[in-house]
């Protein structure tokens, strides 16, 4: 009897763990690090059949250069957790609909004055992200809403579509996928992103604030691990925000990815 909750405990979980390498760090409709940073994702996941799945979820970061120890009093880092609930609703023969809600807890731990001199070193943000996965292009949606330390509300609306490729015929399972990504942001989190007030000194209203386009190569090494490379091309659309994004903030960037997704 052991052996076989054992057996079906052990089937129910898988674990990932995603390291990556990226030339600059893009955060909520700005460029937040423009040097290279390192990141950490793991991931544990326990199926629930039919109900959906629960589990667990880290993601860490760190600057791989010193430039914002003036701002910060050490690197850039950040060190995030949150557990979160998934379900796949099957619309129809090839079309699903899934989404996960999670509560994330971000942590600042090293900061001496993180976020321009806030006191606390933590925020909580509630997240939804829903896709809709069919044969043609895949409508993605993500909704952030920060309620402990921060105030803001911020959504990103996207469109992705996966191809196969094939080089010579020892690519098998090589795919290429572009996307297309919109931000926008509710007066909070543009007031968050772009100064206090706009250019002329009016309040910041909710819109659109930046977009990106994407395109991933990824390469299965074996069957738990896959290698991908992204390149991101980030700009600012919204004038008054361009207008007050200076140095070292960028209008326009451009950012390269390279990593690995391991899952068990």
């Amino acid at each position: 009897m052991t052996n076989i909750l054992t057996s079906a405990l052990m089937s129910a979980l898988s674990f990932t763990y995603q390291p990556d390498v990226r030339t600059a760090y893009i955060s909520r409709g700005r460029i937040s690090e423009d040097r290279p940073i390192q990141s950490n994702l793991l991931r544990l996941d326990v199926s629930l059949d039919e109900w959906g799945g629960v589990g667990l979820w880290h993601w860490h970061y760190n600057s791989l250069t010193d430039r914002m120890r003036d701002k910060y009093d050490c690197q850039l880092t950040e060190s995030d957790w949150g557990v979160f609930y998934n379900y796949g609703w099957e619309i129809a023969e090839g079309w699903t609909l899934k989404s996960e809600i999670m509560i994330r807890w971000f942590t600042f731990l090293f900061y001496h004055e993180p976020y321009k001199g806030t006191a606390d070193h933590s925020m909580l943000e509630y997240y939804l992200e829903q896709a809709l996965e069919n044969p043609y292009a895949t409508p993605l949606l993500r909704v952030r809403r920060c309620v402990h330390e921060k105030d803001y509300l911020y959504f990103r609306a996207g469109l992705r579509r996966m191809f196969p490729v094939e080089w010579f015929g020892w690519t098998e399972g090589l795919t290429v996928t572009p996307a297309a990504y919109i931000d926008f942001g509710d007066d909070n989190q543009r007031r968050l992103r772009y100064g206090g007030t706009r250019p002329d000194g009016g309040d910041w209203s909710s819109g659109v604030m930046s977009v990106i386009g994407e395109f991933t190569l990824s390469c299965p090494v074996n069957r738990n691990v896959t290698a991908y490379a992204t390149l991101q091309q980030f700009g600012i659309v919204d004038d008054d925000a361009r207008e007050n994004t200076r140095h070292p903030y960028h209008r326009d960037y451009t950012v390269f990815t390279i990593g690995l997704k391991c899952r068990f």
